[in-house]
């Protein structure tokens, strides 16, 4: 199996626990939570860095700055959707009135 391939799952499996965890009617700890999105999000960008963005640039074909240009592209499209899209995270939230 590859090493991305295997990474990928245990990525997968990180968010699959942490989203198992908050299933069963207790709330699980924003430390287990954080972890699991956490490693899933590491490695993705592990493997966007590592693995996909050489693969691109080695492509005899594509120029390497459309390789870099592309990647920078996706970076703040991720940006742009993050700040358009409308999201609350819970430290943010004032309780009481």
């Amino acid at each position: 199996m590859s090493a991305p391939l295997l990474l990928t799952l245990l990525a997968g499996s990180a968010t699959f626990i942490g989203a198992l965890l908050s299933l069963p009617g207790k709330k699980p700890s924003n430390r287990v939570l954080a972890f699991s999105l956490g490693f899933a999000a590491g490695i993705m960008l592990l493997i966007s860095l590592m693995e996909m963005l050489p693969a691109a640039l080695a492509t005899p074909s594509m120029p390497p700055i459309v390789g870099y240009g592309m990647f920078i592209i996706g970076l703040l499209g991720y940006f742009a959707l993050d700040h358009l899209l409308p999201h609350a995270h819970p430290q943010d939230l004032s309780v009481g009135a």
